[in-house]
């Protein structure tokens, strides 16, 4: 069984009584005849890390693709129900789409850096989307957002030279998150950031969600019930696209009501 100890680390912040930054209602998601999530009902509050646990194919990665509305781009997608940003739909039409994306920041779990240095990977994006287009505008975004990601130490005298994807896979992947958090988003999403060969270190992703928490919430992705453990205060398991329990993670991991969510922690234990 997993140790209990480090998930009530978790439960000294209270977010019971902050108001949802994020809130899902009735979300659905169909390619065709296919359904892929159903009814899926969460709210996401200020100061929290929550966990979507599954199994692979469970509707995890396409679950943080419609809560920034990318998953609507894939082949006969049809999505249906609400998501809620501090009480605007998403999917209100006078929405500009590059800023839903800024503020409900997706970081994909296959790292994807441009062919270019750490700097230009940041500047890039910061061009893009017209948050500052000269230099001297740029550097302290920049080096903030490394900071928040943790790696400012790590790249700084390498900020201009070294390409990122010839970097260490887990310093591609921070950096990815750095460019996300560059544009200052509201809510972020990380789709499975612990996992495969190319994973942060579980204790370095602990320490990162601990202090970005304090700054926005977080939801990430993982089948690891170890991650959840460590880094999350409340977690979902999904199961063919369902929500099945949704608690504190200590309580899905140690005392689950559902028989699928209880079948599934005693299989992955």
């Amino acid at each position: 069984m997993l140790d209990s100890h480090p998930i009530r680390d978790h439960l000294k912040t209270d977010t019971a009584l902050t108001s949802p930054v994020l809130c899902v209602r009735d979300l659905g998601l169909r390619f065709g005849r296919t359904e892929a999530l159903h009814d899926v009902n969460f709210d996401l509050r200020q100061g929290e890390v929550m966990c979507l646990l599954g199994a692979f194919g469970s509707g995890k990665s396409m679950l943080l693709r419609c809560l920034n509305r990318t998953a609507e781009e894939l082949p006969k997608a049809r999505q249906s129900g609400a998501v809620f940003l501090e009480d605007r739909d998403l999917m209100d039409p006078t929405w500009d789409l590059p800023q839903i994306r800024r503020s409900v920041a997706l970081v994909p779990e296959a790292q994807n850096p441009f062919l270019m240095s750490t700097w230009d990977n940041l500047a890039y994006v910061l061009r893009l989307h017209r948050l500052a287009k000269v230099k001297s505008d740029q550097e302290p975004l920049i080096e903030a957002a490394l900071q928040r990601a943790g790696v400012w130490d790590d790249v700084k005298d390498r900020l201009h030279t070294e390409p990122v994807h010839r970097m260490e896979p887990m310093m591609q992947r921070l950096i990815c998150i750095a460019r996300a958090l560059v544009l200052q988003p509201r809510v972020l999403l990380l789709d499975e950031p612990s996992s495969g060969t190319e994973c942060i270190d579980l204790h370095r992703l602990d320490a990162l969600l601990a202090n970005l928490k304090q700054e926005m919430p977080v939801l990430i992705s993982t089948p690891s019930l170890k991650v959840a453990a460590h880094v999350s205060d409340r977690a979902a398991h999904l199961h063919n696209g369902r929500v099945l329990e949704l608690d504190a993670t200590e309580l899905i991991l140690t005392n689950a009501q559902n028989a699928i969510t209880k079948a599934f922690v005693e299989e992955h234990c």
